[in-house]
C-alpha cells in the first residue's frame, strides 16, 4: 500500500510541474545573434555580372553585393564583412585568380544603414588560367566568440568563348511593307556551356546593310540580358514608299559582350574580326500595296 502511495504522489508531482511550466511559458524569445548564427541572421550574396571574361591584357570586373539582415528581416548596419576568392571546393585561391579593388587578395567592407555592402572583383587574365570554370566570391562576417556566418556568389570565368551558348531567333523573317512599318522580333539567349544564363551583359545589334532601324530609332544599339539570359530587340522595317525595289533584304549582325579582341590565342596574326562570337542573318522585305 505504501508503494502505491509513493507512486501516486510521484504522478501528481509530475503533473503539477507540467501544468506549472505550461502556464508560465507565455513569451516567445528571439534567437541570440550569437547562436545558432545561421538562424539568427541572413547573409545573401549576388554577383553582377555572374560571368566574366579573361582578357589577354585587361581584367574584366564584376560587382559583388552582400546583404546582411536579422532573422526578422531588419538590416544589420556597421558590421565588417571580409571577402576572398575560393575555388569550387571552398579552398582559398592564389593571388593569380584576380583580386579585389586596391589590388587586395582579401577585401573588407562595412555594411551601410540598409545592411548592404559592395566590392569590385577584378578577374584573371587569360594567361593566368587554363580554361573556363567557376570560382566563388566568399563573404564572412564575424560575431563575438567563435560564431560567424559565410556565404558565396558563384562567378563563371571564360577563357575560351567558343563554348558559350549564343542563339538568335528572328520572327518573322519575311516582312510585308505597306503603308505601315512592319516589325520583327529578335530574341537572343546567352548562357555558359551548362545552360546557366549570362546575366547583365550587353547584346549588340547592328544593321550592316539595308533599310529600317531598331525600336529606339538607331541602326546600331544594344540591350542587356535579363535574369534568364534573354535579350529581345524589335526591328522596324520600311514602309512601301521607302522601298525602291519590289523585294529587298536587310542584313543584321548580333554580337554579345565579350572581350574577344583580347583573346591572344584567337587573334595573334589573324584578322580578329573574323573570330569573334556573333550571328549574322537577313530579313526579306517585300513591297506591299
Amino acid at each position: 500500500m505504501r508503494s502505491r502511495v509513493k507512486l501516486f504522489g510521484f504522478i501528481l508531482l509530475a503533473m503539477s510541474l507540467a501544468v506549472f511550466s505550461s502556464c508560465t511559458k507565455n513569451k516567445v524569445e528571439e534567437p541570440s545573434p550569437l547562436g545558432p548564427a545561421g538562424y539568427a541572421i541572413s547573409l545573401k550574396m549576388t554577383a553582377s555580372s555572374n560571368v566574366i571574361f579573361a582578357g589577354n591584357s585587361q581584367r574584366d570586373t564584376t560587382t559583388v553585393t552582400a546583404s546582411l539582415q536579422r532573422f526578422d528581416g531588419l538590416p544589420i548596419a556597421g558590421k565588417t564583412l571580409y571577402f576572398e576568392v575560393n575555388d569550387v571546393n571552398g579552398i582559398r585561391s592564389l593571388d593569380s585568380i584576380g583580386y579585389f579593388e586596391g589590388h587586395q587578395a582579401v577585401a573588407s567592407k562595412v555594411t551601410d544603414g540598409n545592411g548592404n555592402v559592395s566590392v569590385t572583383y577584378y578577374g584573371p587574365k587569360a594567361a593566368e588560367i587554363i580554361g573556363n570554370g567557376y570560382l566563388n566570391i566568399t563573404a564572412h562576417v564575424a560575431w563575438d566568440g567563435a560564431e560567424g556566418v559565410a556565404e558565396w556568389a558563384p562567378v563563371y570565368v571564360v577563357r575560351d568563348f567558343t563554348d558559350l551558348i549564343f542563339t538568335v531567333k528572328v520572327d518573322p523573317n519575311v516582312l510585308w511593307c505597306s503603308n505601315t512599318r512592319p516589325e520583327s522580333t529578335i530574341s537572343v539567349f546567352y548562357a555558359i556551356p551548362d545552360g546557366t544564363p549570362i546575366v547583365g551583359r550587353k547584346i549588340f545589334f547592328e544593321i550592316t546593310s539595308g533599310l529600317g532601324n531598331f525600336s529606339d530609332g538607331k541602326i546600331k544599339t544594344y540591350k542587356t540580358t535579363d535574369s534568364n539570359g534573354y535579350s529581345v530587340m524589335t526591328y522596324r522595317g520600311p514602309t512601301a514608299g521607302m522601298m525602291g525595289l519590289a523585294e529587298d533584304w536587310v542584313y543584321i549582325t548580333v554580337q554579345p559582350e565579350t572581350w574577344w579582341e583580347e583573346f591572344g590565342d584567337y587573334t595573334d596574326g589573324l584578322d580578329s574580326g573574323d573570330y569573334y562570337l556573333h550571328v549574322d542573318f537577313r530579313i526579306r522585305l517585300k513591297k506591299g500595296n
